[in-house]
């Protein structure tokens, strides 16, 4: 450490110069004092061995320079000092050892500093490491603390190692009060530890644990959570356990989720012109997204336009074969996934292109039930090709005026507003215009030949060539889109088209082709795709039942909770409306409810009542229904969070039998209940104006009289039961006397 400090003082800028020549000159000066000292008492007094001390020192501390200044010093008070000590043959050795001194101590040097560099970068490396994973700590336990889940880690036998925020807030136990307690003890219900232990046992086994189940709070309120559960490892045994409790009631967040991403998708759908559709060929009913609506020009309906309104807009040349693909659809005849293009003419003249895609939808017995699909708006693209195509005739008309003139061909390429190259007949570039160039970055010579290829990205580079061959072998045109590297290195989507052109004779004479960029419009669809998954994460994770509906209550969509839960399937549920599966003693009240929902008065409802499955029984529902604004491009429509409630309606509906069964028999044996709470009371004697027989030493309130005992006592049945002083009023004088030491008797108790 000394040495290092004494080194760093002596590199630093101020004192480079001075410090370390002056210490050259400072320590060969000390080798000649030592010399001369030692000789002055007659000592033995090697000076090449002080002198090699002082270069070994200088070259260490103060750098190669200096250490060559100290050996010269050294061997000039060799040679004029003790000159004539010595023989001619010692001076020409000691020469020899300082000049191998010298080398072997730069070569220590040049060593040393490597070592200093290849130190401090190491150290760098470390330390920038340590900072890095002190980092990830913290943020890794930001995100522990930060989870809006309550979350614990666990050893392998459930005894508590750590617990967020969220879960003091949803238990109401610090994590002090559950360091090292055994988890089930602390928030399972007693009756539930068996199954507490066999899914502990699970996770030992190296399974996930996922479940809804009973918890409760440190207040002993029960509640029910959601609970997800897996064995993890923390670099040593044994394994721990975390577990991800959420309070399954907060279903807000789901419904947030839902409408942002409706707002994604719609959002989507806008910025590339591309409406959804859907059209069930059971029922006939056809659903246009509000794009669509936009892009046919027609006012925005709940439902798709009728076939004569559709074929309306369809450009007459086009017709038959949207008419063709119809009659194919209606026929139920094996259909595959397909595409198709064709044009609209709007009401003012304007002229549209529109490419389509469908896909069917088929049920477990592979009978088409609906056919889904997407229409875009690629009337600008179409455009573009227009463009392109009419380049090409421009370029052909040039290049025949001009004889074919390459240099004639070249300006006119050069001013086209696309990426434009020319290629033999067997397919090996001759001609590329500058704009190619300039986008690629390659030189001329580099695009040439087949050399092209290397700017195509690598997943998109296959296809391309390969579709590029099978034109050369057919001699017709293509069409591809893909990833091509700009200069700076980043990739840009194009739309190539390579055409041949042919001489009088119909004889492939060269190729040409063309590319536009489109990169705007994939990105585009790429966000589009990201928010219909998101959507659509949200919906089927959800724990609870989920159905959307339109305003007249068909079913739009249902996730796997809510379709387990009728038993219907989702194309069977597209079939129904929601009062298909509400009981009828709830359909009108509950249509009530819709009918206020869409008029404005009131913003969602709750409604507890009866499903029928479809095997025919029942169960008992919660329902939350809320109405979800639309926005320009999706309609409005209505969601329902649905949960299963047929247990506790059964345990609601026992607690009635067995309370009706009680006031009966209570009415056939002339027999009262009742139940009180006795707290202290000073003076009730007094207050009742009854001897101090009468009345027990302590007063009582009671809280419960049934029917019967009203009738006995000959009271009307009231809201609360009678005072304890109004009751002894009605005893006989006599009875008093007897009931007040049972009383006082019980209350002791």
């Amino acid at each position: 450490m000394a040495d290092s400090a004494t080194a760093n003082k002596l590199k630093r800028p101020g004192a480079s110069f001075a410090l370390r020549y002056g210490l050259a000159f400072a320590l060969v000066a000390g080798a000649l004092l030592l010399e001369l000292l030692f000789h002055h008492f007659n000592l033995s007094h090697p000076f090449a061995a002080f002198a090699l001390s002082a270069i070994a020192i200088t070259f260490w501390y103060g750098g190669t320079n200096p250490g060559i200044v100290a050996v010269l010093l050294s061997s000039l008070i060799r040679g004029f000092i003790f000159e004539g000590e010595t023989s001619s043959l010692s001076r020409v050795l000691y020469e020899l050892v300082f000049l191998t001194f010298a080398i072997v101590m730069i070569w220590v040097r040049r060593r040393k500093e490597a070592l200093e560099v290849a130190i401090a970068e190491r150290t760098a490396k470390l330390t920038a490491a340590n900072e890095d994973l002190h980092k990830r700590k913290e943020q890794l336990d930001a995100l522990f603390e930060l989870s809006p889940d309550a979350v614990i880690l666990t050893d392998d036998d459930f005894h508590v190692l750590r617990v967020n925020k969220e879960f003091t807030r949803m238990f109401g136990y610090t994590a002090e009060e559950v360091s090292g307690q055994w988890l089930p003890d602390l928030i399972v219900p007693e009756e539930l530890h068996a199954e507490a232990l066999n899914n502990r046992d699970r996770l030992r086994s190296g399974s996930r644990v996922e479940l809804e189940a009973i918890r409760q709070r440190k207040d002993g309120v029960r509640f029910d959570v959601s609970v997800v559960a897996r064995g993890i490892s923390l670099g040593f045994d044994p394994r721990a356990f975390y577990l991800i409790y959420r309070d399954i009631n907060e279903r807000k967040k789901a419904e947030r989720e839902l409408r942002r991403s409706e707002g994604y998708l719609a959002e989507a759908q806008k910025l590339t012109h591309t409406g959804s559709w859907a059209w069930n060929v059971r029922t006939g009913v056809l659903f246009w997204s509000r794009e669509i609506f936009d892009i046919y020009a027609y006012e925005y309906l709940e439902t798709g336009p009728t076939w004569p309104q559709f074929l309306e807009r369809i450009h007459p040349e086009d017709r038959p074969q949207i008419e063709q693909k119809a009659r194919m659809e209606a026929s139920g005849k094996e259909w595959l996934d397909s595409q198709i293009d064709f044009r609209i003419i709007l009401p003012d003249g304007t002229i549209k292109h529109l490419h389509s895609v469908a896909h069917p939808v088929r049920d477990d017995s592979g009978e088409i039930t609906e056919v889904v699909g997407t229409v875009m708006d690629v009337t600008e693209q179409w455009k573009a090709r227009a463009e392109l195509e009419k380049a090409f005739e421009e370029i052909k008309q040039r290049t025949e005026a001009a004889r074919r003139s390459e240099r004639e061909l070249r300006d006119v390429v050069n001013t086209v507003p696309a990426y434009v190259w020319r290629t033999s007949p067997e397919g090996h570039v001759d001609f590329v215009n500058d704009r190619w160039l300039q986008f690629t970055g390659l030189a001329l010579e580099e695009a040439f030949g087949w050399k092209w290829e290397a700017v195509l990205h690598p997943d998109d580079r296959t296809r391309v060539v390969a579709d590029w061959h099978t034109a050369l072998r057919n001699g017709r045109a293509m069409e591809s889109e893909a990833r091509v590297r700009r200069a700076d290195g980043e990739y840009c989507w194009w739309f190539i088209r390579n055409v041949p052109l042919r001489d009088e004779t119909g004889k492939l004479v060269r190729w040409y082709g063309t590319a536009i960029e489109i990169e705007d419009r994939k990105r585009a669809e790429q966000a589009l795709r990201k928010s219909e998954e998101r959507w659509r994460s949200v919906f089927e994770n959800s724990a609870i039942g989920v159905a959307l509906t339109d305003l007249n209550g068909r079913f739009l969509a249902t996730n796997h909770v809510y379709q387990t839960m009728v038993g219907y399937t989702e194309e069977e549920l597209r079939a129904l409306c929601f009062l298909d599966v509400t009981h009828e003693d709830y359909r009108e009240a509950n249509w009530a409810l819709i009918t206020e929902l869409l008029e404005g008065k009131r913003r969602q409802f709750q409604i507890e009542k009866k499903y029928l499955r479809k095997d025919g029984s029942s169960i008992w529902v919660s329902n939350n229904v809320s109405l979800v604004p639309g926005t320009e491009r999706v309609p409005r429509f209505i969601m329902t969070l649905s949960e299963d409630i047929t247990q506790r309606k059964r345990a609601e509906e026992a607690l009635q039998r067995s309370e009706g069964y009680l006031a009966e028999a209570q009415k056939l044996t002339h027999t009262g209940s009742w139940a009180v709470r006795v707290p202290q009371m000073e003076n009730a004697q007094g207050d009742a104006g009854q001897e101090l027989a009468a009345l027990p030493r302590f007063g009582w309130n009671a809280s419960y009289w049934s029917e019967e005992m009203y009738r006995i006592f000959g009271l009307d049945p009231g809201p609360t039961p009678p005072p304890y002083v109004e009751i002894v009023r009605r005893l006989h004088p006599e009875d008093a006397r007897y009931y007040t030491p049972v009383v006082e008797q019980a209350g002791a108790w």
